[in-house]
């Protein structure tokens, strides 16, 4: 069983989020598959930009047990908080410049952040590709758990 809600999974099996989706079947169907995590991306640089609307949509779409993970580059806490209510998020991922402190405090969610791997790095010097680096304050909503993984049809 998975330790937490960013953790460690059990023994060799990793928890993998699957980030970048824009349609609510798309993410349904990694739910279904057993994706710990969605990346609901809300950089507006990026090809995979959603807006709220399409993110509230993908929120919807996905069991409870599911982590709903903002991605942001350059957040300004305010409107990360206010998007990730909107939305529902359960966790935040952040690039660029940020104050880890006041986006923890604003959203009141867990924050990972981005940590870059050159390509021609050993991976073994990094240990995972994302680390937990703030956690949710008292007004954090629930933690996502682990459920039992929905059989693949």
């Amino acid at each position: 069983m998975s330790q937490g809600a960013v953790g460690p999974g059990p023994i060799g099996v990793p928890d993998v989020k699957v980030c970048g989706l824009t349609d609510p079947g798309q993410a349904r169907a990694c739910a279904t598959a057993g994706a710990w995590g969605i990346g609901l991306v809300f950089a507006r640089a990026s090809t995979r930009y959603i807006d709220e609307r399409a993110g509230r949509e993908i929120s919807r779409a996905l069991p409870d047990h599911v982590a709903r993970v903002g991605v942001f580059v350059d957040p300004e806490p305010a409107a990360v908080a206010r998007l990730a209510r909107a939305v529902g998020l359960t966790h935040l991922q952040v690039d660029g410049r940020f104050n880890l402190a006041a986006l923890g405090e604003a959203a009141g969610l867990p924050v990972v952040e981005a940590v870059r791997v050159a390509a021609s790095a050993d991976p073994r010097r990094h240990g995972h590709s994302v680390r937990l680096v703030a956690g949710g304050g008292a007004s954090s909503r629930a933690p996502v758990r682990r459920g039992r993984r929905p059989a693949v049809r």
